[in-house]
């Protein structure tokens, strides 16, 4: 639940005016878009999930490569 809240509280208040917000999270199984449908209606479900984009680290990776990867590619 604190993880939809925090999901809700990123879209709309830090970042309302933003068409898509690219979150690059681990694999924790509270970490899914099904747990804003236990914390909130539908519409307002709908709304955050057409905003989020949700990608995962390898389950046995370092999250920490591909933030550096990803930090490398802009920095070119």
């Amino acid at each position: 639940m604190d993880w939809a809240h925090k999901m809700r509280w990123l879209l709309e208040v830090q970042y309302p005016l933003v068409e898509k917000v690219v979150l690059v999270m681990d694999n924790l199984n509270t970490h899914a878009l099904s747990f804003l449908y236990e914390a909130f209606s539908v519409e307002v479900v709908f709304g955050l999930a057409q905003r989020l984009e949700l990608h995962f680290t390898p389950k046995h990776g370092s999250w920490l490569n591909i933030a550096e990867i990803e930090l490398s590619a802009l920095a070119v």
